[in-house]
């Protein structure tokens, strides 16, 4: 192995903390980007009060239902929308910006904005691949599971549990190779093609030390962190949902600060998002062989 990550985490650190105006990316990612781990609220409607939705829910004619499906169907796809066009434009915004600031010891939201417009669309066509590639990796268990549900075979779900390891071991290299295809595209300017088949080229010629990476900042790092974070989200949320348990008043009054609260610990986990790109960027640039030496700043 040819990486050392000593003076690589510690140089990550520094272009983190001195390029603050980053930071931006990395709330955007945490927030749409699915950076992060998320927690769903409970319901406090116990169950006679759920068995009264369910049955108001009931009374509603086809017109509102259809009009209630088709409000909700749009508000997925426009937050997917939303999604995409932020989160792609932000992780190449990043990425250059991170560039910008490792090559050049200074950056700024006008020039890394700019690089992340002219990488987005090979960036959405990768994004766009993978997931068509990590989707039909689910579709074998999903089908198998069906069938030996309906059948009433547990032999055929039992190998759809089988295969999930698998699925899970696949999605986890189809990551390893987006965000190299990220790095190339943002880096090199190339098409998401070229891009993806240098990266495959990159993996196999550097399998272990990737990993090593991926280990460490993706594995220890992002899902310790996305833990976290999780967690401080949801012990933010308590005092709220006791006072609402109260009284509604009540309630109110202590969700604004449970809210900032859970504001506070996104934006740490943004800054977080934002030293994990910077250790792939430094590492990626040390695995070819010509990273950038530190620039003091001004």
């Amino acid at each position: 192995m040819r990486l050392d990550l000593g003076p690589i985490f510690s140089r990550a650190a520094h272009l983190t903390w001195g390029h603050r105006i980053l930071w931006l990316y990395g709330f955007l990612l945490v927030v749409v980007g699915g950076e992060c781990l998320r927690f769903g609220g409970e319901t406090n409607l116990g169950g006679d009060q759920l068995d009264q939705a369910l049955r108001e829910f009931r009374r509603l004619d086809a017109s509102t239902l259809r009009t209630i499906a088709l409000a909700g169907v749009s508000i997925i796809l426009a937050f997917w929308m939303v999604s995409i066009v932020l989160g792609n434009w932000a992780i190449g915004s990043l990425l250059g910006g991170l560039n910008q600031a490792a090559s050049d010891g200074a950056t700024s939201l006008r020039g890394s904005s700019a690089l992340g417009r002219r990488a987005f669309w090979p960036l959405v066509a990768v994004g766009f691949l993978s997931g068509l590639v990590a989707s039909a990796l689910l579709l074998p268990s999903l089908a198998t599971a069906v069938f030996g549900y309906l059948a009433d075979q547990p032999v055929f779900i039992g190998a759809a549990c089988l295969w999930l390891p698998v699925a899970l071991t696949l999605w986890a290299a189809i990551g390893l190779l987006v965000t190299l295809a990220q790095l190339r595209i943002v880096l090199a300017g190339t098409g998401p093609f070229e891009a993806l088949t240098s990266a495959w080229r990159f993996l196999t010629d550097n399998l272990g030390d990737l990993l090593l990476v991926w280990a460490v900042n993706d594995l220890g790092i992002g899902c310790g962190a996305g833990c976290v974070t999780g967690f401080l989200i949801l012990a933010a949320s308590i005092p709220a949902w006791i006072g609402f348990a109260i009284d509604p008043a009540l309630g109110v009054v202590l969700l604004l600060p449970s809210l900032a609260l859970s504001f506070l610990v996104v934006v740490g986990r943004g800054v977080i998002a934002v030293f994990q790109r910077a250790v792939w960027l430094l590492s990626y640039q040390e695995l070819q062989g010509h990273v950038p030496p530190p620039r003091e700043e001004g």
